[in-house]
Formats: structure tokens, C-alpha cells, sequence
């Protein structure tokens, strides 16, 4: 009798231990608490959390033998484990499927002992890990499930916060919940919806810059470039100095092919945040399609001196410097930073290769070509130019074995090579 009573008391407990993590779990997720937004480590969570409740000693009441239980519980952790920690959507199938299958096992076992001893604490643990199991299926294993609720869940706040359904006239005090909103519909790239509860915001307050600008976004995310250049007009008006306003209009202009435009927002983006790197790049790059090549120089010198580690900056101003300026000195110099910075970049590489035979070092030409088709070895400009090298070195038969590359993959290239080596 003392035995059935603390068997009683370790199971109540074990539940409401169970419970009360879920619920924790819960809020953790929901609220992406302590920065816990990694599937992975969620999905760990919830790994070590179903095991904890797998029912070892419900299932020994049930077999005579002393090592199938084991068996059966070795391979539930198993299962569970590849069904969670696998992140596909092929373990997440099995991963419900073998939770359904072991809630249903479990439940027959269970109910088939109604009116025993013990059938109650039976039935406590299958509760239990029902709920466990249960909400991780929704919460983990169908994000589409999880995200919509936590939109009901704002839907829910906005109707008791407001007191008033969706879509009449908004109070200004009520225009930030209806920002919150356009965040979560953000989240479900529901944007139609985004954009009502932003229009809602900007109805309860038509001055604050920020309700444009958020409407600008997501216009950009719809495709309507029209539209979301009218939004980010609007938040300029509102605010004159909202730099990141002034930099994604830049960046539509750009993709319009607007250049000059993008290089009036960009030039404004920088003069509200001049410590900002990102605005000076794109302005240089601005500037070099207008085909204002000193003045993009000196954009990219500006964002380097900010960010020392600007690979793309140290690449464009190399480029620049020996195509368009013929500063090959100074072009190889960037070059080297951004092949130094990064290790793989391939076109970096490539451009120096160019600039070391413009300045008749081919042997730096050699070691950088042959680096470019390491990297990419299909890189057909990388062996032309690496086969030219060879040919300015006077080694014959190594420039003969580019050409042989080429004919396979390049016949003009191939082509001019040879001439030059019959010549």
C-alpha cells in the first residue's frame, strides 16, 4: 500500500513537473525569451522534454519478459529523436506519425486496465504525455500552426485592448498595436493584411515617419514599387532625417536602373548618418553607372575608412582604379586587402590576375590565375589569361595546356590562344 502511494505521489508530481515546463516552454518560444529562436536548440528542448515522460515503467506492468520494455523504450527515444532533431520536413512526418501511434498504443494499453489498481496513475501518465507530446507536434513541428496562432493572439489582444472590432476608426493611442500587428502578419507574408493594420496605424497617427516607412517595406515586398516609393516620400516628409527611409528608396531607384535618383538618396542617407558604411558603397556604385568613376572612388574610400573590413569596397575600388583610371598601383594594393579578407573570392582574384599583366609581373599573374581555376575550375577567362601568362613567361608547354582546356570548353578563346603562340 505504501509502495501504490508514493508510485501515486512520483507520478502526480512527474505530471505537474511536465506541466508546468510546457507551459514554460510555451512562453519561452512565444516570446523567443533569452534569444531561444534556434529551431535546433528548440527542437532539442523538446527531445530532452519527451523522454523525460516516455512511460518505462507502464510499459514493464504490460510484458513478462524483463528486456522488452527496454527495447520498446530505447527505440521510442530513437524515433522521437529523428523525428525532432532531423530539421526536414520528411523526420517531422515521422516524427507525428510515431507520437500518434504511441499516444493511440499508449491509450489502448491504458484503458484496457479500467476498474484495476492503478489504472489511475496509468491514465495520469498517458494525460501527461498526451499534452507534452501534443503541443510540440503544433508548436514545433507545423510552424504555419504556431505562427497563425500568435496572430489569433494578437487578433485577441487588439479586441480586448480596443474594445472595438477590426476596421472602424482607429484612436491614436490604439495606432502602435496595430503596428504590432503588421509585424506578426509580416512574419506569415500575409501582406495584404500588413498593409490594412498599417494604414490602421497611420489613420490613429498621420504623423509618425516610422507607419510609412514600415508601409514603404512592405510594399517592397509586394513587388509595388510605386507604391512603396509614395510610402517612403511620405515618411521623408515626416521625418527629414530617417536614414533608413532615404537608403531603401535608394535601393528601388537602383533597381529601376534610376541611377541618378538613387545617387541623390544615397548622398542624403549619408549625410544623416555619416558613421554609416553601407550608404557610401552603394553611392559609389551609384556614381560608377552614371559613370562619375573619381567620385566613386572616393565613395568606396569613405566606406572603407569605416569598415576596414569592407571586402565588396576594396573589390570595386580596385576595379575602378585600373579599368577606368589606370591606377594599377593603387587598384592592386585593394585587390590584395580583399582576396587577403577573403580567402574564396573568386572575381577578386581574377581582377588582380588582370592588373598584375597590365603591370608585366607575370609570375604574380601565374600564382593568382592558377588560384582563380583552383576555385573555379571551369573558369574559362581565368585559363585564357593564366595560358596568356605562361605564354609571357616563354613556357611553351604549359601555355599549349590551356589551350587544350579551352578547346573543350571555349573555341574562340582557344583560338586567339594559339594564334599567339604561332606567332
Amino acid at each position: 500500500m505504501a509502495t501504490q502511494v508514493y508510485r501515486s505521489r512520483g507520478v502526480c508530481f512527474l505530471g505537474w513537473a511536465v506541466l508546468a515546463s510546457n507551459v514554460l516552454l510555451f512562453f519561452v518560444f512565444y516570446f523567443n525569451f533569452l534569444d531561444l529562436s534556434s529551431v535546433l536548440l528548440q527542437r532539442v528542448i523538446a527531445f530532452v522534454s519527451m523522454t523525460a515522460v516516455f512511460p518505462y515503467d507502464l510499459f514493464l506492468g504490460y510484458f513478462s519478459s524483463q528486456w522488452l520494455p527496454q527495447i520498446c523504450w530505447v527505440l521510442m527515444v530513437v524515433m522521437c529523436a529523428f523525428g525532432i532533431l532531423l530539421l526536414n520536413t520528411f523526420a517531422s512526418s515521422i516524427f507525428i506519425i510515431l507520437n500518434i501511434l504511441h499516444l493511440v498504443t499508449l491509450g489502448y494499453l491504458v484503458f484496457g486496465r479500467l476498474g484495476e489498481p492503478g489504472f489511475l496513475d496509468d491514465f495520469f501518465r498517458l494525460y501527461f504525455t498526451a499534452v507534452v507530446s501534443g503541443s510540440y507536434m503544433i508548436f514545433l513541428t507545423l510552424p504555419e500552426v504556431r505562427a497563425q496562432f500568435k496572430i489569433d493572439i494578437e487578433k485577441f489582444k487588439l479586441h480586448i485592448l480596443l474594445n472595438k472590432p477590426l476596421g472602424k476608426e482607429v484612436r491614436p493611442s490604439d495606432a502602435q498595436k496595430y503596428v504590432g500587428l503588421s509585424v506578426a502578419y509580416m512574419h506569415l507574408e500575409r501582406y495584404d493584411d500588413a498593409v490594412d493594420a498599417l494604414q490602421k496605424a497611420i489613420q490613429g497617427d498621420s504623423e509618425k515617419a516610422e507607419y510609412y516607412f514600415r508601409l514603404g517595406m512592405v510594399r517592397i515586398r509586394q513587388g509595388l514599387a510605386s507604391e512603396a516609393i509614395q510610402a517612403l516620400k511620405e515618411a521623408i516628409q515626416k521625418d527629414p532625417l530617417h536614414y533608413e527611409a532615404y537608403y531603401n528608396l535608394g535601393i528601388i531607384y537602383v533597381q529601376q536602373g534610376c541611377s541618378q535618383e538613387a545617387a541623390e538618396m544615397f548622398l542624403k542617407a549619408t549625410h544623416v548618418r555619416p558613421e554609416e558604411s553601407q550608404a557610401y558603397r552603394d553611392l559609389g556604385d551609384a556614381y560608377f553607372q552614371l559613370g562619375e568613376f573619381q567620385d566613386a572612388v572616393e565613395q568606396f574610400r569613405k566606406a572603407i575608412l569605416l569598415s576596414h573590413k569592407d571586402v565588396y569596397s576594396y573589390y570595386r575600388l580596385g576595379c575602378i582604379l585600373t579599368e577606368y583610371l589606370g591606377e594599377h598601383q593603387q587598384a592592386m594594393e585593394a585587390l590584395r586587402t580583399a582576396v587577403k579578407l577573403q580567402k574564396n573570392f573568386c572575381d577578386a582574384y581574377f581582377q588582380l590576375g588582370k592588373v598584375f599583366i597590365k603591370m608585366k609581373r607575370y609570375k604574380d599573374a601565374v600564382r593568382v590565375f592558377k588560384e582563380v581555376v583552383r576555385l573555379v575550375e571551369d573558369h574559362v577567362q581565368g585559363h585564357y589569361y593564366l595560358g596568356f601568362s605562361y605564354l609571357m613567361l616563354e613556357d611553351f608547354g604549359s601555355a599549349r595546356r590551356q589551350c587544350n582546356f579551352l578547346r573543350k570548353h571555349d573555341a574562340d578563346l582557344a583560338r586567339t590562344l594559339e594564334i599567339l603562340l604561332s606567332s
